[in-house]
């Protein structure tokens, strides 16, 4: 159903995607020239936009994690087809896998918070909130919607009983999303606060 909804709400950027490569904004174009001066060779280290600003570049404060998975996909697809083409399939199935992941955890979430519910509420919840929705739209490669992931799995960590996987969602999600950036830290400070008052 999740994956029903998504191609009905995105068919027409599925299009725009697979006819013209089309993306979602600025971000994601950057973040696109990124992944590819990292496969071509750019030092993982050296985060300069070189196109910008020429001759000697601009610097980009996006940390490369988000770039290894998007690259992974670029990898995966350029297999069976040319580059162009495994680039517009990145900038659809990276985006729908963490809407799926999202929709999981989720659902996850509430199978701990609610006793006896219909799991397609939460689907219709999430479907309708655009502007969450817009940030795992085919074309978007930035990286917020990872960071949406994140929160979504450390919430998961503290409802779980206290375990290895529990401690590990929690202490790995909350650095990977610093590390990533530090546009979300807002929403971990009060978690961690949380967990040093527990």
């Amino acid at each position: 159903m999740a994956l029903l909804f998504y191609v009905a709400w995105f068919g027409k950027d599925l299009i725009m995607v697979l006819n013209y490569g089309t993306l979602k904004g600025h971000d994601d174009y950057l973040r696109l020239y990124q992944v590819l001066s990292w496969v071509n060779g750019q030092n993982w280290n050296d985060l300069t936009a070189y196109r910008m600003l020429p001759p000697v570049g601009a610097d980009i404060h996006w940390t490369r994690i988000v770039d290894v998975p998007i690259a992974g996909y670029i990898k995966l697809f350029s297999y069976g087809t040319d580059l162009n083409t495994a680039i517009k399939l990145t900038a659809i199935f990276w985006p729908l896998s963490l809407f799926l992941a999202a929709i999981f955890l989720l659902v996850t979430i509430c199978d701990y918070l609610i006793p006896n519910y219909n799991r397609y509420y939460v689907l219709l919840f999430a479907v309708f909130c655009i502007s969450t929705m817009v940030e795992f739209a085919p074309g978007r490669l930035d990286h917020h919607n990872a960071q949406i992931i994140l929160l979504l799995a450390v919430i998961l960590g503290m409802l779980m009983q206290h375990s290895l996987l529990s401690s590990f969602l929690i202490g790995m999600s909350i650095p990977l999303s610093f590390s990533i950036g530090l546009d979300a830290a807002i929403l971990f400070i009060p978690v961690l606060i949380y967990i040093g008052l527990e």
